[in-house]
């Protein structure tokens, strides 16, 4: 459960992601699915509830007789294991390609310098941008920032993915090699939870994919039954303004 004063944006979720699974969450905007996201990474504190993530209570530890929420630093090092990719790719300006994957492992995992190095060099060429290791963000397009952005977080070697519509800030042309990258990941057995308006994505790279609207769930099911099957009014509502869009 969340809430923003008298707006309950998150009622009563309950969701279950297996590892290796990916899950594409769907729906109008507003309806709770970045909440959600933040929420799984600690972002966003919840009113209610429990968030569970590789056999660890998320943002929280026991105390007394209930919980009690972590030091920024106690949740800084849980989120280390949660890999988060914005749509606005949220890098450090001031920092090339390479220090920005670098930073991040060295200062919080404490992995020294040159392994980091060396594995931030591997994902990039993962990424299709090893030529562009010492540039700056501001010098890439915006396609190139996010494809930075997933190699960051994957340097973290993150238990779970979540991307918050990492491609709604690009422009058309640029959509299709951030895809080609999540794509990638997914066949080759990360977890993820995405957020996203990308329907033939979801179609092809989704085990699951899940209808939210008024901060619930409102319908999940594989894509196939999904998208050519959906059981409520409220979810084939949606996909029909899709096609008439």
């Amino acid at each position: 459960m969340k809430r923003y004063g008298d707006n309950m944006v998150l009622r009563g979720v309950d969701l279950d992601v297996q590892t290796g699974e990916v899950v594409c969450l769907v729906g109008p905007s507003g309806v709770g699915k970045s909440t959600l996201l933040r929420a799984i990474n600690h972002l966003e504190t919840i009113d209610g509830g429990e968030i569970w993530v590789d056999g660890r209570l998320v943002g929280y530890e026991p105390y007394r007789d209930g919980f009690r929420e972590l030091s920024g630093r106690q949740a800084a090092r849980q989120r280390a294991s949660i890999g988060m990719v914005f749509q606005r790719f949220n890098l450090f300006s001031h920092m090339t390609v390479l220090q920005n994957l670098v930073e991040a492992p060295v200062g919080v995992r404490k992995i020294d310098r040159k392994t980091a190095t060396e594995t931030a060099t591997q994902l990039l060429h993962r990424v299709g941008l090893e030529e562009k290791l010492h540039q700056y963000p501001a010098q890439l397009s915006g396609g190139q920032q996010q494809r930075v952005a997933i190699a960051r977080a994957l340097a973290m070697k993150p238990k779970v993915m979540l991307f918050d519509e990492p491609t709604s800030a690009l422009d058309p042309e640029l959509v299709g090699e951030v895809l080609a990258v999540m794509l990638d990941l997914a066949r080759n057995g990360m977890t993820m939870i995405c957020v996203t308006h990308e329907m033939r994505f979801a179609k092809n790279a989704a085990d699951r994919v899940i209808f939210m609207h008024d901060g619930r769930i409102v319908e999940e099911a594989p894509p196939q039954q999904f998208f050519n099957n959906p059981e409520h009014e409220r979810t084939r509502r949606f996909l029909s303004s899709l096609e008439h869009a």
